[in-house]
């Protein structure tokens, strides 16, 4: 960390970290993740993504339901961060 890094969410067990990344042609992951204590991360290839998980229903339900959980609660956040000191 250089000083400039936010923290932007606290994953838990069972979050898929860069989800959003699995569909773009980049290869620079652009986020880090720094752990806080023991950890455990299943490192899978964008090809498993790519060649099974793009083509299973149920995966893409999965998939979906955890994204927009996350921006759920990210916009979330960014209501209460512009609320009133009242409504927090």
């Amino acid at each position: 960390m250089d000083g400039d890094d936010i923290i932007v969410h606290f994953s838990t067990p069972g979050d898929l970290i860069g989800v959003l990344l699995f569909n773009k042609t980049i290869n620079e992951f652009p986020v880090s993740v720094v752990s806080l204590g023991v950890s455990q991360v299943a490192l899978i290839p964008k090809s498993t993504y790519t060649e099974i998980w793009n083509n299973d229903l149920e995966i893409m339900k999965r998939m979906n339901v955890h994204v927009s959980t996350r921006m759920r609660l990210f916009h979330n956040e960014k209501i209460l961060i512009k609320s009133a000191l009242q409504k927090k």
